[in-house]
């Protein structure tokens, strides 16, 4: 997103389709069931308890620590 990294510049007339498809898309293909939007929120939102994952990292929030994404294995 152009604006902050989290708005888009583009009206509202042109982001609605868009987003139509796009929750669309999600409910069909990965997340079946109501409001796939709020679900990615909750996932991202690094302030909700537990692990989060964020830009930078996965959060474990209790502590503030950042984990790897990638585990290695033998």
């Amino acid at each position: 997103m152009p604006l902050a990294g989290l708005m888009s510049t583009k009206k509202a007339e042109t982001l609605v389709p868009k987003l139509k498809e796009l929750v669309d898309i999600l409910q069909k293909e990965i997340m079946p069931g109501k409001n796939p939007i709020h679900r990615m929120i909750a996932v991202t939102l690094p302030v909700i308890p537990r692990a989060k994952i964020t830009d930078i990292a996965l959060v474990e929030v209790e502590t503030q620590t950042l984990l790897p994404m990638i585990i290695e294995t033998k």
